[in-house]
């Protein structure tokens, strides 16, 4: 029994050692495979490292959507290339192409047709057949980046932002330099590429909401890495069915450079690089500095328009009191368009003055000498600014004041000329009065009855009645000559008495015949200085 009982005690024992071998065998296994999963996910989904930023830029996001956009420009290209291939001008042609193809259709000039002779074509005389020369007529896209540096000559032009590149150059080397500042300057930039500079410029999405949606408030906002000014100018050309209307010019400072955004093309960016290239040697041009120099350009570009407004005004002022006639709706639409541009200027001047105060107070808040000096050229730009904003509202002034005595004119001109009519009408009333009784006599012997003077032979009778009808006119003229003449002196005379005659040259005492006055109108006209100061005292 003993014996048994050891012999099933091993078998158990080796069964349980077999047991515990397994499950470490199945551990070693589980971990061998979880082991290989990871590095098959190592292998296969490899771990995407963050972009590194340098001084505040994300290169890496800018790489990734210059390659895409390049990519997506070779599909155009092959995608042109066979629509150019393909495309037939005859309007009899049975192709059509889906909005798809028509949608990245390049934009051609109307295709001149020209008709070619057979020795031109080098084809049989029979043969009929034309050219199309629409593809040197291709347009041109227009340059909506342009790219700076404080530290070069050149500026970089570009329609799109992968051509600010060539390609194998790195974007890294186009904005990091030895020294200086950079500036970045976008139009119109689209919701792709909006999205890429705010995330590899670090952009708050409220700055970019605010240059999307083309925010109309001037201000300026201070952020962690940033400072966002959005700023008006207008459009300068006065040939323009747009002239004076707002352009909204939005600034994001950094710390190394500069980012613009505007919507419209505007000159003010190509008036500061040229200025850079004249000043650099004599001025640090910082990135402050660069946003100080755009200000101070649009803020120069009211000048020109207000001078001519100024020159606008001393000629309407001259003008208003020697226009003729058929001037009137002419001069009254030079004053209406004239006050119209004065207060768009004053519209567009009026949140400026907050802006540059609130930017020289960020200046001067930091300790750099250079953002000091900054400081001290806005506060010249604040006064400059109310400067102009007082000269329109003098001019305003001046036309309110021209407007009002125009129209002053314009109602003694229709006073005197409704005179001129009632004058008018009351010589024919008076005429018509003369010709009355006339006609009743000339109409008593022009009946069919028997009248004096019939019977007689002789021109006695007519020229008697003649003679009488004319002495009758004489007569009436002079009593209605006399009668006008008493009226015309009568209003004379009122007209002197109520300009020249004082109040106090109308007689009200009545005087008797010596001329003295009585001694009880004497007595009523006494002054009370007249009567005796001394008042009987009770107690003298």
């Amino acid at each position: 029994g003993i014996l048994l009982n050891s012999d099933l005690s091993n078998k158990l024992s080796k069964q349980l050692s077999r047991g515990s071998n397994m499950n470490a065998d199945s551990d070693a296994d589980s971990h061998a495979s979880r082991d290989s999963q990871e590095t098959e996910e190592d292998v296969c989904f490899p771990m995407i490292p963050d972009h590194v930023r340098v001084k505040g830029i994300d290169f890496g996001e800018i790489e990734e959507f210059i390659q895409e956009q390049r990519e997506e420009n070779i599909v155009f290209k092959q995608r042109e290339e066979y629509l150019k291939r393909n495309m037939v001008y005859d309007s009899g042609s049975s192709k059509s192409f889906s909005s798809t193809a028509l949608k990245y259709t390049p934009k051609l000039k109307k295709p001149s047709i020209m008709s070619t002779t057979a020795a031109d074509t080098g084809r049989k005389p029979g043969s009929e057949g034309v050219t199309f020369a629409g593809n040197e007529n291709m347009s041109i896209p227009p340059d909506r980046f342009s790219f700076f540096h404080s530290e070069s000559d050149e500026t970089i032009h570009a329609p799109d932002f992968p051509s600010l590149v060539d390609p194998g150059q790195s974007v890294k080397d186009l904005f990091i330099k030895d020294e200086g500042t950079w500036w970045l300057d976008c139009v119109c930039p689209t919701d792709a590429e909006m999205k890429m500079l705010a995330k590899a410029f670090g952009i708050h999405p409220l700055t970019a909401e605010d240059i999307r949606m083309q925010e109309t408030r001037e201000k300026v906002e201070l952020f962690k890495s940033y400072y966002f000014v959005c700023f008006h100018t207008f459009e300068t050309d006065n040939e323009s069915e747009d002239f004076l209307e707002p352009i909204n010019v939005y600034i994001v400072v950094f710390r190394d450079g500069v980012l613009t955004f505007h919507f419209s093309p505007i000159s003010h960016p190509a008036n500061v690089r040229r200025r850079v290239r004249q000043l650099r040697d004599y001025v640090n041009v910082s990135s402050d500095w660069l946003c100080y120099a755009l200000i101070d350009d649009i803020t120069d570009g009211f000048a020109p328009v207000i001078q001519s407004l100024e020159y606008e005004a001393d000629a309407i002022e001259d003008s208003v009191f020697v226009a003729r006639e058929l001037d009137f709706g002419a001069m009254l639409r030079r004053i209406g368009e004239s006050r119209r541009k004065v207060m768009t200027l004053m519209r567009l001047l009026s949140g400026k003055a907050d802006v540059i105060k609130m930017f020289a107070k960020r200046c001067q808040d930091e300790a750099a000498a250079s953002t000091a000096d900054i400081a001290l050229y806005l506060g010249d730009i604040q006064d400059h600014v109310l400067t102009m904003f007082q000269n329109l509202l003098s001019y305003e002034k001046i036309f309110s004041r021209s407007h009002s005595n125009y129209l002053a004119q314009l109602q003694v001109e229709s006073f005197n000329a409704n005179n001129t009519v009632t004058e008018m009408l009351s010589k024919v009333t008076v005429l018509g009065t003369i010709l009355v009784p006339l006609n009743l006599i000339t109409g008593l012997f022009g009946m069919n009855v028997h009248v004096p003077g019939q019977d007689v032979g002789t021109y006695g009778w007519f020229f008697g009645i003649v003679g009488v009808l004319i002495i009758f006119i004489l007569v009436s003229l002079f009593a209605a000559n006399r009668y006008l003449s008493s009226q015309s002196k009568l209003s004379n005379d009122l007209d002197g008495v109520t300009e020249g005659r004082s109040i106090r040259s109308f007689g009200f005492r009545k005087k008797n015949n010596s001329g003295a006055s009585d001694s009880r109108s004497r007595k009523g006209g006494r002054s009370i200085l007249s009567f005796t100061s001394k008042v009987n005292n009770r107690y003298d």
